[in-house]
C-alpha cells in the first residue's frame, strides 16, 4: 500500500512535481507500527478511520468543497503521504497543494429505511476499498443528502496522519471556512504554525528514554502481562470478529457525573478511569488491574500545539488500585495525581513499555481499553449550516474497548471481539459500567 520514496522523487523530477514537496519528515514510532498494518484489507486495518458527522441546514456543495480545500491548505498533515524506502525507516512527504476528493450523493428520493441500508452499504464498500496513504491527500469525503435540510458526511482518513483530537480541530476549521466563504471573507485567524508538526516530531524523536523507562518500570512493577480475557466464552476458536453495542446515559446520570467531577476537583476523564478500573477489577480478579487508555500527546513544549493536526495521541497502560477504604473524593484525586505524573512519560510506545517491564512476548499489556472522547469540537457561528453528531471512527485491536462519547447525551459504546466475549457478556459489561457510574 505504500510506495518507495525513490519512485516519488523520480516522478517529481520527470514531471516538475518536485516543486510541490513542502517538507519531508521522519515518522513517530507509533506511525511505524501502523505502516506494518498497511497491507491488510481496509476493514482489518486498525488505522483506517471513518469520521462521521451530520450537516443541518442549507448545504452549498461548491462552498463545502472549497472549505475543505482551505482547511487542507491550512494543515500540513492533511497534505502528507507515507513512503517506505527499501527497509529503511519510512518518511512522510508533505505536499504544498493537493486536490481534495469530495463526492456528493443525493438520496432524498429514498425512504428512511432505504437510506439507512444504502448508508451501511456505502460504509462497507468504503472499508473494503481501504486507503492508500502513499497518495496525498490520504483522505476522501462523501456527503449524502438525506433531506433538503440534512446531509450525512463520511470523512475517510487514516490514523497514521490524524487522531481524534485533530479530527475535531479539522471539522471546527471546516465550518469556520464554510461560513467565511459564505460571508465573502477570510476565515477568522487561528492559523496553524507551519513548522509546528516538524517541531513536534523532532521533540518526540529526540527524547531521552531513560526517564521513561524508569517511570514505567516503577508503575508496572510486578506486572507480568494481561491474562487472556474470556467473558461467557469457553475459548476463542477463530480470528477476531468485532461487533458493537451502544447505550446512552440518562440526563440525570450525566448531570450527577458532572457534579461529582466538579465537587472533587477532577475531570470527567478521571471519573471514567475510576469506574472502569472497578469493572476491570471484576473482569480480571486483580485489585490493581491494568488496562489501556488514550492520551492526547499534547503536553510537549511546542508552540501552537493546541491547534496542531496530526497523529499526536498515544495508547498507554493505566494501573489503578481499587481502594474501597478511601472516600470517593480521595480516591479520585489520587487517580488524578497519578495521571498528571504520567503526562511526562505519555509519549512512550507500547512496545517499549512492554520491553522495559519484561512482559512476555505472548502476553498483551492489556486486554481492555477505555477511550473518553472529549474532543474540543465547537460549531462556529453560522446561520445556514451546522455540524453535529461527530463520531471519530474508533478502531481498536483490544478484545474489549469501552468508549465514552461526551456529546449530547453522553453515551457508552462497547466494541468487543465476539470470539472472546458473548453478547450476554457484552451486555453484562455495559450494565456493570453504568451501575458503577451510578
Amino acid at each position: 500500500m505504500t510506495s518507495d520514496l525513490r519512485s516519488v522523487t523520480a516522478d517529481a523530477a520527470s514531471s516538475g512535481a518536485r516543486k510541490n514537496i513542502e517538507d519531508v519528515l521522519p515518522l513517530l514510532a507509533n506511525q511505524h507500527v501502523l505502516v506494518l498494518f498497511s497491507g491488510l484489507p481496509g476493514d482489518e486495518d486498525p488505522g483506517f478511520l471513518q469520521v462521521r458527522f451530520t450537516l443541518t441546514g442549507t448545504l452549498d456543495e461548491q462552498r463545502f468543497t472549497q472549505a475543505w480545500a482551505r482547511v487542507v491548505a491550512q494543515h500540513p498533515a492533511l497534505r502528507a503521504s507515507i513512503h517506505e524506502r527499501d527497509g529503511r525507516p519510512p518518511l512522510a512527504v508533505v505536499r504544498r497543494t493537493v486536490a481534495v476528493p469530495v463526492d456528493v450523493r443525493d438520496w432524498r428520493s429514498l425512504d428512511p429505511k432505504e437510506q439507512a441500508a444504502a448508508l451501511e452499504s456505502l460504509l462497507d464498500e468504503d472499508r473494503q476499498r481501504g486507503l492508500d496513504f502513499a497518495v496525498a491527500p490520504a483522505m476522501r469525503v462523501s456527503v449524502i443528502r438525506m433531506t433538503d435540510t440534512r446531509a450525512e458526511a463520511v470523512w475517510t482518513c487514516h490514523h497514521i496522519l490524524i487522531d481524534g483530537w485533530s479530527a475535531a480541530i479539522v471539522l471546527e476549521d471546516l465550518m469556520q471556512a464554510y461560513h467565511a466563504l459564505g460571508a465573502g471573507s477570510a476565515p477568522p485567524g487561528r492559523p496553524e504554525r507551519q513548522d509546528a508538526l516538524r517541531s513536534y516530531v523532532q521533540w518526540v524523536n529526540g527524547r531521552d528514554s531513560a526517564a521513561n523507562e524508569d517511570y514505567w518500570r516503577r508503575r508496572l512493577d510486578g506486572f507480568e502481562g494481561a491474562e487472556p480475557l474470556l467473558v461467557d466464552v469457553a475459548a476463542p476458536h477463530s480470528s477476531p470478529e468485532y461487533t458493537a453495542r451502544a447505550v446512552d446515559l440518562s440526563e440525570a446520570l450525566t448531570n450527577r457525573l458532572r457534579e461529582l467531577a466538579t465537587a472533587t476537583h477532577v475531570t470527567a476523564n478521571t471519573v471514567f478511569l475510576a469506574a472502569w478500573s472497578v469493572v476491570a477489577s471484576m473482569l480480571t480478579g486483580e485489585r490493581a488491574p491494568v488496562f489501556g487508555t488514550t492520551v492526547s500527546g499534547r503536553t510537549a513544549p511546542v508552540d501552537g500545539l493546541e491547534r496542531l493536526v496530526g497523529y499526536l495521541s498515544n495508547a498507554v497502560p493505566v494501573r489503578i488500585e481499587v481502594q474501597p477504604e478511601l472516600t470517593v473524593a480521595a480516591w479520585l484525586q489520587g487517580i488524578r495525581d497519578q495521571q498528571f505524573e504520567m503526562q511526562s512519560h505519555e509519549h512512550a510506545t507500547i512496545d517499549d513499555i512492554a520491553r522495559w517491564c519484561s512482559v512476555p512476548g505472548h502476553r498483551r499489556l492489556f486486554e481492555t481499553f477505555l477511550v473518553v472522547e472529549n474532543f474540543p469540537l465547537a460549531d462556529p457561528d453560522g446561520t445556514d449550516l451546522s455540524l453535529s453528531g461527530f463520531q471519530s471512527g474508533l478502531t481498536t485491536a483490544s478484545p474489549v474497548t469501552i468508549a465514552v462519547g461526551m456529546g449530547d447525551p453522553w453515551s457508552i459504546h462497547l466494541r468487543y471481539d465476539t470470539q472472546r466475549v458473548s453478547a450476554r457478556g457484552a451486555q453484562a459489561i455495559t450494565d456493570q459500567f453504568i451501575a458503577t457510574l451510578e
